[in-house]
């Protein structure tokens, strides 16, 4: 009750604010895909009969059937199967599929399914291959050879010294199936031994990613990251991935763990989400705390929130408050329209009569509602 008693009062503390701030690949295929080569074709010799002629009549079944969003995800998983044990006859019927979204599926599938159980000849048949593009194929095939997180990266570090103006894509593409994988930490290891120049960009998916499932984990990996540099890099990945899910939590983490040069972005992000998701609890958060220009997003989707939405008079003193002077003008903006649609001489008698509206806001917004309200 204390939190909707200010939440409704509006802003406080205003006198008391800082001076405002002057300034703050889809798959590419071939018209007419190539032969499958004599490598992949090697690729098959130790398939399972048996269950191969099972897959294989499976197929034949769901071939003959009207498409359907259900079926063509059956289709996929079918030819995930089968390229784990013969990925030429796999990727033979992918590529004769004459419908190109459903090729591109089944292609990837494919990839996925030869990853799982020979990354190393998918790889060298995904350099050499034009029926795929090779972007798409290499992230294809990594997604399944992270079943064995070994393999994965050694195949990944070969790639990367074979063709090294695409190691950081390549490093990327690891990182993002070791993380769909739930291989949190193996990513992250990875991410902070890679080259320099790729470093500090794989942290940003490594930790966001481990941060949206498990914050606490990612937070006490982060902390042991000797290098100053990697270990700021890992906590604002953290806060980029823990806000959306979980705002309050990444609040306090912000607020208790973060150096003031760190804190107010992170913050900024944190308040924001909040803010939009439970902007009663926010705004008491926010008038017991001031955290100044970090709260500016937070006191933005506040005083466009749902609940203020007939109550104006509220509203304005929240973006009265926003020291970010372009983000107040437009949440300004937004707020009066919102008014004018209801109580128009209301909204007009604010926009005349208040002594914190800055004079150019003041013509341009009375413009504004007459050529949108006034007949």
């Amino acid at each position: 009750m204390v939190a909707f008693s200010a939440f409704c009062v509006g802003r406080l503390s205003l006198s008391s604010r800082a001076t405002p701030l002057k300034n703050t690949p889809p798959v590419q295929l071939q018209p007419n895909p190539p032969v499958v080569s004599r490598q992949l074709a090697e690729a098959a010799g130790t398939a399972a009969p048996a269950k191969l002629e099972n897959l294989g009549k499976h197929w034949d079944e769901l071939s003959v059937l009207p498409r359907t969003p259900a079926g063509e995800a059956e289709m996929a998983v079918l030819i995930e199967k089968m390229a784990e044990q013969d990925p030429q006859r796999a990727i033979a019927l992918a590529v004769a599929q004459t419908n190109l979204r459903l090729r591109a599926a089944l292609l990837r599938s494919a990839l996925e399914g030869w990853g799982m159980t020979d990354p190393e000849a998918a790889a060298k048949w995904a350099q050499s291959e034009s029926v795929i593009h090779q972007a798409q194929a290499i992230n294809a095939l990594l997604q399944g050879a992270v079943q064995d997180p070994d393999k994965a990266v050694r195949v990944t570090v070969t790639l990367m010294q074979n063709d090294s103006s695409r190691a950081s894509e390549f490093g990327g593409d690891l990182i993002s199936a070791l993380t769909e994988a739930g291989q949190f930490e193996r990513a992250a290891n990875f991410a902070a031994s890679g080259p320099a120049s790729s470093r500090e960009d794989w942290m940003l998916p490594a930790y966001s990613r481990w941060a949206e499932f498990q914050p606490q984990a990612a937070v006490a990996s982060a902390m042991q990251i000797s290098d100053p540099g990697l270990r700021e890099a890992a906590l604002n990945a953290i806060t980029v991935g823990w806000s959306p899910t979980d705002p309050k939590g990444a609040v306090d983490f912000a607020q208790k763990n973060l150096p003031p040069e760190q804190q107010s972005a992170a913050l900024s992000s944190a308040i924001g989400f909040w803010a939009d998701n439970d902007p009663i609890a926010a705004a008491a958060w926010i008038n017991q705390n001031d955290p100044g220009v970090a709260s500016d997003t937070g006191v933005a989707e506040i005083a466009l929130s749902p609940q203020l939405a007939r109550k104006p008079e509220v509203a304005v003193t929240w973006a009265e408050s926003i020291l970010n002077p372009q983000l107040r003008s437009e949440t300004f903006q937004a707020l009066l329209e919102k008014w004018a649609a209801f109580d128009l001489p209301g909204a007009e008698n604010y926009v005349k009569n208040s002594p914190l509206l800055a004079p150019e806001d003041r013509e341009s917004f009375e413009d504004r509602l007459k050529l949108r309200f006034e007949p």
